[in-house]
Parts: structure tokens; sequence; C-alpha cells
């Protein structure tokens, strides 16, 4: 399906802006083959906006669109088939149809508003619009079938207002395959209500998710937009970048509350790739009977992948003795050292216990030696939960 170019024409106000929404008059259409109206659309800027650097004007350009005539269960894809220009008709895609009424609302693209409905007799409302959560990446823009626009009319004359926010970024990396932006507890994509009233107005419903992202080839140096519902963010909202390898990056942490208004782009600044600092874990070992001929304690950790690594526990207060190491480890061996050495080698070991599952811990996060087993075997062992002050 092609879809409407949103292109521009002047400079961004800062970070925030208005988008576009439009109106021209035009006489009223008949009735065209089958019944069904045709209806005359633009989407000319509501302040003259730049989002890219083209200075090109938003253009229609063979879009397909969703009309609802206010009946619960109404509603009709309607094509057109003009290419890049500021006003175009709109004619109902299946001609045998018959598509009649007083007052419409219209849904750009259709593939947003495949489940949507309206109640005419109640409010002006248009429900269940969905907003991807996954958009595609497209250079100096938006992805095209990742923005939703509405437009109310009592006659054939659609004046489309923009019903999502624009969070604008530049990427200043290479291999960039995804950014996501979080937030806690707003949701950012999936469905919600539009009321075309006045300005219009957002309801979120009980489907949406608290994140939205842009995947696909990002190219350094070029400005990308995320499109996402309208809504306060009381607790900010985490910015993540993926790298081709499916890495995750260093997350951008924004704390302050912020409201993001529909109709308006937010500049999030350069978006580059670093590596995110290893997530570490701690457990706690209380050597028991352990305790004795001067022993050192040492962690062995390892995973499917034949991947190993040596941890000493350090003494963390009378008989209690503390590890800390990478969240990536599957497996660990606790083991009571010989003090003489070799250290971190199994010809200095004395005891072991067995191994020991890392997801098996729970919320316990020591290990309990509870008696001394057999010289160079697995030694039992408790696990129990410690308070550490």
């Amino acid at each position: 399906m092609k879809v409407m170019k949103r292109i521009i024409t002047s400079t961004l106000l800062l970070s925030a802006l208005a988008l576009f929404s439009a109106c021209q008059k035009s006489e009223q259409q008949a009735p065209a083959k089958g019944e069904s109206i045709v209806f005359t659309a633009s989407f000319a800027p509501e302040t003259k906006t730049v989002i890219d650097e083209t200075g090109k004007k938003s253009l229609w350009n063979q879009d397909e669109i969703r009309i609802f005539n206010g009946n619960h269960s109404e509603a009709q894809e309607y094509v057109t088939t003009a290419v890049e220009a500021a006003t175009a008709n709109f004619t109902i895609k299946n001609p045998e149809a018959k598509f009649t009424g007083t007052n419409f609302i219209a849904v750009c693209p259709n593939s947003l508003a495949t489940e949507a409905w309206w109640n005419g007799s109640v409010d002006k409302t248009i429900n269940k619009l969905y907003l991807k959560p996954q958009q595609t990446a497209t250079v100096g823009t938006y992805d095209p079938e990742g923005h939703v626009a509405v437009a109310y009319t009592e006659n054939h004359e659609l004046s489309f207002k923009n019903a999502c926010t624009l969070l604008k970024f530049t990427i200043k990396s290479d291999n960039i395959k995804e950014v996501c932006v979080y937030s806690t507890g707003a949701v950012l994509s999936g469905n919600f209500n539009f009321n075309t009233e006045g300005e219009g107005s957002i309801t979120t419903t009980a489907i949406g998710n608290n994140w939205v992202k842009v995947k696909g080839n990002f190219v350094n140096g070029q400005t990308y937009y995320m499109s996402c519902i309208p809504g306060k963010l009381a607790n900010g909202f985490t910015l993540e970048v993926v790298n081709d390898k499916a890495a995750k990056g260093k997350d951008n942490v924004y704390t302050k509350e912020i409201e993001l208004l529909r109709n308006k782009i937010y500049d999030l600044g350069d978006v580059k790739y670093e590596e995110r600092p290893a997530e570490m874990r701690t457990l706690y070992l209380e050597p028991g009977v352990w305790k004795a001929d001067g022993a050192v304690y040492q962690a062995y950790l390892f995973n499917g992948s034949g991947d190993y690594q040596w941890y000493d526990f350090k003494e963390f207060k009378e008989g209690l003795y503390k590890v800390s190491f990478p969240d990536q480890w599957e497996t660990i061996i606790a083991c009571r050292m010989n003090p003489a050495g070799p250290a971190s080698n199994w010809n200095g070991k004395w005891n072991q216990t067995n191994n020991i599952s890392l997801a098996s811990f729970g919320d316990n996060n020591c290990i309990s030696i509870t008696d001394w087993g057999g010289y160079g075997q697995p030694s039992p062992y408790g696990l129990k939960k410690v308070t550490v002050e």
C-alpha cells in the first residue's frame, strides 16, 4: 500500500512544534456511482513547520484512508489516485458500495483504523485507533504507516489533524538497529481513542504498551522520528539503543515529568550506542565448619558455553563473606581453598559445594555450609536469606 508523504516548509522552533492539519474549502461533492460520496482531503500545515530539510509541503500520494459515517459498524476504505498533490479527491474503494451520511470521521492511514468504530449519535470520538509499537526507520521523517491523522466533517471536505506526538532523534553511531522509548506507567503505543472536538484530545484504553520503538538500518548522521500516543509521563522515560549484534547499549534515563502533547515534536538530541555496564550480582558465604586452618574462599562461575571465571569471597563481617560478579553466569561452585595456593586453581582446593544454579536462589542470597563432606567431594550445603546492613 502506498501512503501519504508528510514533508514540510520552514524551520523547527526549539524542540516542540506544531505539525500539520488543514482545511481548504470546496463545493460539496455529489454522490458517486453506487450513491457513495466523493471526499476532498487536504493536509496543509497548521503552522509552517519543517521536520526534514526538503522544504516540501505535505502531499497526498495514492493513499488509502478509512471513513466512518456515524453508524456504529459502517466504515469504508477510500483511495486517491493523486500523486504528490496538496489536495486530493478520495473515492470509495468498492465501487458497488453505498456509503452516505451527514457527518463523517476519516482516519489516515487506513491500516491503523481497521478495528476502529464510531457511534455518531453519542459524540465525535473515534474509538480503538491503533499506533504500532514497532515502527520502521525512515530517513528524515517517520514511518508513514506508524502515524495517525484524523478528520471530522459535516460536509465532504476532510481537514486532517495529527493524533500523535513525534519524538525526534539524530543517529550518531554506526550499526544501530533499534531505538526504543520506555515509560513508567504511561501508554505510548497500542489502542487509543481520539475526540475530534476543538483541538482534539486523547484517551487511552486498557490495551496499550508502555514502550514504542523504531527499527531499521539507521544511517549515522541522519535524523529520524518516532510516533507515540500523547500523554503525561510522570516519571519521565528511558531511551534504549540496540546494535546490530542485538546488544543493548547504556540507557539514557530522563527522570523529569514531561507531558507529550498532540501535534508537537520533542527533540531527544543525539542518539549513540554506548556499551552498557555489566549488571552485578552479589552472593554471600557462611563458611560454618569450613572456617578452619586459615582457609580462603573462592567462587567458580561458569555457563553452558564453556566460559568460566574464578572470583574471591571477601570477608564482609565476622563469619560472613561476599562475592560480586557480572550477572552473566549460570552456575556457581563455592570452594574452600588452601591459603598457600595455588589460587584460582582446582589443585589449591580443599573442599567444594556441588553445582548451584544461580536461578535457584530466588530471594535467598547466601550459601551456608552445613558439613564437611568428603575430601575432594562436593559438600552438602544449605541456602538461607541474609539481611545485609
